[in-house]
């Protein structure tokens, strides 16, 4: 596994990396990164390499779903929280990937996850004011 990490990557190398891991299509996983290392990958020319990185990530885990933090630590302030639209506090990777993959996020104010793929629904439902109670994402 270290000789796949050391490798200059690749969508294909990033599906190997993934099968090494014994990652499925059909699990749900969280990820939470550095957008400047999803910018690493190889992407063919004119390709946005990060768009390259998440587009692979997305086929891959395509029958599951990828969730991402996508914290705003802001309204502990007084900001107002819209599920929506409100910008996510944890990074520039939890960022993109709301903004530009996301087809869900849950509904707590604080502690919400962003979600692609076929259950990235599943954890909407998840209305608990308690964020790490019986019915939240953790």
């Amino acid at each position: 596994m270290i000789q796949l990490l050391k490798q200059k990557m690749t969508a294909n190398s990033l599906t190997k990396t993934l099968q090494a891991l014994k990652l499925n299509s059909h699990d749900i996983i969280c990820m939470h990164g550095n957008l400047a290392i999803s910018s690493q990958v190889d992407a063919r020319r004119g390709c946005d390499k990060v768009l390259t990185f998440f587009n692979e990530l997305k086929r891959y885990f395509s029958k599951g779903a990828i969730f991402s933090p996508s914290f705003t630590y802001s309204v502990l302030s007084g900001s107002i929280f819209d599920v929506n639209n409100t910008e996510s506090e944890t990074g520039q990777f939890s960022e993109y990937f709301r903004k530009h993959f996301a087809i869900s996020r849950t509904s707590h104010p604080v502690f919400s996850f962003s979600g692609v793929g076929k259950f990235a629904d599943c954890f909407d439902s998840y209305n608990s004011l308690d964020c790490f109670g019986e019915n939240s994402i953790f």
